[in-house]
């Protein structure tokens, strides 16, 4: 499950996803290694949204130098919306711009929180639904050089993508420099369940990442990383559900139909004598629809016991509004928008992780089992908060 609006999720997702089944550059797992893992996510928060992401990952290795990935995600959502009253939202005469209908924050969520669509409304306002991917992944190891590939595909109701990508990562100077660059393509269909009289249903979206990542080792304890995610996404880029308020009445939301986007990042992460080790890491995001953001996050892993370690995470995201962004208008205007992804605002995560690991054995066919237990706390002004909890078993081979 991907966080709401902590980050530009289209930006980094090829970023993340290929550090997950690639991992590659200094520091980088072995070709070798194989992996299980069960994951599941868990997200509920004041306006009645609740998502569950139960997903398995495995990582094969063909030959000595070839690694085959595949994951696994199926996600429900259900959505029973909540009054003020209930979910704490305005206990007091005071009422913000971005305090909107429920079904509205509802399909921003939906569609921050995870890959998924913005959903319907459904009756009394509620919906549910699910959603599943696979990912499939191959990676090859040269001497210095590393080729991986992937495609996904994602399916619900009303929207079906399909993405492949292709990354090439050398390493350099002994190994202390790793240069990573990527790119993926993806080809989606909207649909809409609910058209309006004279819609024509389904729609295309098609999107281009491009990323490049440097990593350099300073220490034996220390390493470095900066990188660039640039996208071009066209199409059908509006919600066929969402509607602006023009006065008394609703019209559907218009978007442009080309958006382009770019994020720069850097990591900085460090272990210390204590058996500690902590990771810090800064983006800045913009777009030409007028959107601009920056985050902050700073991780830190703690030892407690041989094999039981705490993470503490702190991170802190602000963004400006788009252009066009304006819910509630006097007058119709050529692009419009309700969506809330696109209004400005902050937000704070805390989070805390335990890992235990129950089985530890490098030298032995079975290397690792491990537990991971999380839980984090998404707030933003104003009332609104998300808890989301986190189990994961991984048994590496």
């Amino acid at each position: 499950m991907r966080l709401r609006a902590i980050t530009p999720v289209w930006t980094t997702w090829t970023i993340l996803l290929l550090w997950i089944l690639f991992p590659t550059g200094v520091l980088h797992a072995q070709v070798g290694e194989e992996e299980v893992s069960f994951r599941t996510h868990y997200y509920r928060d004041n306006h009645g949204l609740t998502v569950k992401s139960p997903m398995v990952i495995v990582r094969k290795t063909l030959s000595e130098k070839t690694l085959l990935s595949l994951k696994y995600t199926y996600e429900t959502f259900e959505f029973s919306p909540k009054t003020s009253a209930s979910s704490g939202i305005g206990a007091t005469d005071e009422t913000h711009e971005h305090e909107k209908p429920e079904s509205q924050k509802a399909f921003f969520a939906v569609d921050a929180v995870s890959s998924a669509s913005a959903v319907r409304q459904g009756s009394g306002g509620g919906f549910k639904e699910v959603r599943q991917e696979v990912v499939f992944g191959l990676k090859h190891q040269f001497e210095n050089t590393s080729l991986g590939g992937t495609y996904a595909h994602s399916d619900e109701d009303d929207y079906t993508s399909n993405a492949v990508g292709i990354s090439v990562s050398r390493d350099f100077f002994l190994r202390n420099t790793n240069l990573l660059a990527a790119f993926s393509r993806s080809e989606d269909q909207l649909d809409s369940l609910n058209p309006r009289p004279g819609e024509v249903w389904p729609k295309d979206k098609k999107a281009n990442h491009y990323t490049l990542v440097l990593t350099q080792l300073l220490s034996p304890k220390s390493f470095v990383r900066i990188g660039a995610a640039l996208s071009d996404v066209s199409g059908t880029l509006s919600s066929p559900y969402r509607e602006v308020t023009i006065s008394a009445t609703s019209s559907p939301e218009v978007h442009p139909d080309i958006r382009l986007r770019q994020s720069y990042f850097a990591w900085y992460n460090r272990y210390y004598e204590t058996r500690t080790s902590s990771h810090i890491n800064g983006t800045y995001y913009q777009d030409d629809w007028g959107v601009t953001a920056h985050s902050a996050e700073l991780k830190v892993y703690q030892y407690l016991l041989d094999p039981l370690i705490l993470r503490l995470r702190y991170r802190v995201y602000s963004q400006s509004r788009a252009d066009f962004y304006n819910p509630d208008r006097t007058r119709p205007a050529n692009i419009m928008s309700a969506d809330p992804k696109l209004r400005d605002f902050d937000m704070d995560l805390y989070g805390l992780k335990f890992i235990y690991q129950v089985w530890n054995r490098p030298v032995r066919t079975l290397k690792q089992v491990s537990l991971e237990l999380g839980y984090d706390r998404l707030e933003e002004p104003h009332g609104f908060y998300a808890d989301l909890a986190q189990f994961a078993l991984r048994i590496i081979f």
